[in-house]
């Protein structure tokens, strides 16, 4: 069954088509003229919702149903998703850490199975942050080389064999402060005690940048230029990056970096800087390139999003003026406009007025070196078509650009 699945994304992987949206996406990274490309990309709800695994993983072990799982996404995805994304021959076997310290939020779920869940609040006095301690990392070789051998055993003839991607780009001191003291706790805190909320996210980011710099130094980190996204951008292909020896580890300074902090989209561009901006930026400042926002608005706050070291990706959300955020961003960065999902999620879905609004929404950005990044969450209501109609609307319209 997987060596069956394997061989079919083989066959797919290489399809010349392959290797012309690879350089798309090379162009477009190196800000050189291009159409709008085009990305769809779903949160794990919605993949179960049109591939569950219920109907879907006829193996046993986890292991298997986990390789089984991503090998059909991206058939699936092929078949039927005609939009920029890259198949690429390759397969990711699980690396085994051992992790302690930092501080995990607890979540309160609903009793439906895909009902909302919100963090609990584990910061409640002061004091508490003093539980925060730093990450202490290792990685269990032993573990690790087996799951490697195991699957080259079985794919090694057919794919190319890679370690799944670690996180070293979330480094959202924003959204990480609000889920452990809660919303409103941490931003009344920003008023009444902003002595404290210094402390609070200084210690965040001095915990996060321990990790990025204990993950390098195991040597796990990969260089993010093959068909997985940017941060929760597009693909990465770029010639631009700072590259590495032959035989040497890639470094931070080798890959893209980024981070966001989508809470904060009320929270004034002073705060924002005191608070967040100006903690960030020690954290973007070792990668190679970086990406900065994802769903909050960042015409607001120009001023100090230009200063993040390194940055090629900005995500554009729904929320932005189109027209300041194209004056604002120019040729000098990548416009990674996500279009609203709420369309695609409502009960009823009109193909035909989500055209419109694609193409009003692209005429605003066409001059950039812009993509459409179709982040969808939430549910398309178990109607895979909704997402099939909206790529192919937004190829259509981005091909009027050629």
């Amino acid at each position: 069954m997987l060596r069956e699945l394997a061989s079919e994304v083989a066959e797919i992987a290489a399809l010349p088509v392959n290797s012309e949206k690879r350089e798309l996406w090379r162009r477009l990274n190196n800000l050189e003229d291009v159409r709008p490309l085009v990305y769809s990309r779903f949160m794990p709800e919605v993949w179960e919702e049109f591939l569950p695994d219920d109907q879907l993983l006829t193996l046993e072990s986890r292991k298997a149903r986990d390789y089984e799982r991503a090998l059909r996404r991206k058939i699936w995805a092929f078949h039927h998703l005609k939009d920029d994304r890259i198949i690429d021959p390759i397969v990711h076997y699980r690396q085994v850490f051992h992790w302690s310290g930092g501080i995990r939020p607890e979540l309160t779920r609903p009793d439906e199975s895909r009902g909302a869940w919100k963090p609990k609040p584990v910061i409640i006095e002061k004091s508490d942050i003093e539980k925060i301690t730093p990450y202490e990392i290792s990685l269990n070789e032993t573990a690790t080389t087996a799951a490697r051998e195991e699957a080259e055993h079985i794919f090694g003839d057919i794919l190319t064999v890679l370690p799944e991607r670690v996180n070293v780009h979330g480094n959202n001191l924003g959204d990480t402060a609000c889920n452990l003291r809660g919303i409103e706790e941490f931003f009344m805190d920003m008023v009444l005690d902003p002595e404290w909320c210094h402390a609070f996210i200084g210690q965040l980011a001095e915990i996060q940048a321990g990790k990025n710099r204990r993950l390098e130094e195991l040597g796990v980190l990969r260089p993010k230029t093959d068909e997985e996204s940017v941060s929760n951008n597009g693909i990465g292909p770029i010639d631009q990056m700072p590259t590495v020896g032959a035989g040497k580890p890639l470094e931070l300074g080798h890959i893209w970096g980024g981070c966001m902090a989508q809470i904060f989209e009320a929270v004034s561009l002073d705060m924002h800087e005191e608070f967040i901006f100006q903690y960030e930026r020690p954290l973007l400042d070792p990668y190679g390139l970086t990406s900065l926002s994802c769903c909050e608005r960042i015409d607001t706050k120009w001023e100090s999003v230009v200063k993040t070291p390194h940055l090629r990706w900005i995500s554009v959300s729904e929320w932005n003026d189109l027209r300041r955020t194209s004056e604002l961003l120019g040729r000098s960065y990548v416009h990674s406009f996500k279009p609203t999902g709420l369309h695609q999620g409502a009960a009823t879905w009109h193909p035909s007025c989500e055209e419109a609004y694609l193409r009003d929404a692209v005429s605003q950005c066409s001059a950039n070196v812009t993509c459409l990044i179709n982040y969808i969450g939430g549910t398309l209501h178990g109607q895979a078509q909704r997402v099939i109609d909206w790529t192919d609307i937004a190829m259509r319209v981005v091909r009027e650009y050629e």
